[in-house]
């Protein structure tokens, strides 16, 4: 299935790349459809396959489906610019990482570098299944935790917001001109160095 990205916002790059790649983006208008169990269950097991530090595997999720206890804790501890259209994605997902290794008992340091690539992992599966991601930063840690009792030896990375693309009718002004706009990125020379840095 392919990702029915608006044409403006489709990745228009120096190269040819994968074209889900090109397709990926984060919306804030999400359809209400539910993600059927088979596209979780592989949502599931493409992020457990992601790469790791000493395959460590620190990543942990917890995942809440639209019009659940969980979904609702996790609405609350949302920033309430995101609860406004959150309320619409059939799935949340917090993203959680293992601090200190209950198999060696050492600080896993690169757990956020390993969580990030879960994610990918998930992301890439998503946008095959036609289905999009939308990680947010922008919650209350303590209230989040609270709410979904957190043990202390993890910490909270970010909330997935996770589902079919929906039309605008429900978003506000502003968030109906992030939807419109434009991708863009920083020029290739700007962030690749080859021997030196600068």
């Amino acid at each position: 299935m392919s990702l029915p990205t608006p044409q403006h916002k489709q990745a228009v790059t120096s190269i040819e790349i994968n074209e889900l790649l090109k397709k990926r983006y984060s919306p804030k208008a999400f359809s209400s459809e539910p993600i059927s169990e088979d596209e979780i269950l592989k949502l599931q097991e493409a992020a457990r396959w992601a790469p790791s530090s000493g395959n460590s595997q620190p990543w942990r999720f917890l995942l809440a489906r639209n019009k659940t206890n969980a979904f609702n804790r996790i609405m609350e501890g949302l920033d309430v610019g995101n609860r406004y259209w959150c309320q619409y994605a059939p799935v949340l997902i917090l993203t959680i990482g293992e601090v200190i290794s209950t198999r060696n008992g050492k600080e896993q340091r690169y757990r956020g570098h390993d969580i990030g690539q879960a994610i990918s992992h998930l992301t890439f599966q998503a946008a095959e299944l036609g289905i999009y991601v939308h990680q947010m930063a922008g919650f209350n840690h303590d209230i989040i935790r609270l709410k979904l009792n957190v043990p202390a030896n993890f910490d909270i990375w970010t909330v997935i917001a996770l589902g079919k693309l929906g039309t605008m009718d429900n978003l506000t002004e502003k968030n109906k001109e992030s939807e419109q706009n434009k991708r863009t990125r920083l020029e290739l020379n700007s962030i690749w160095f080859e021997d030196s840095f600068v």
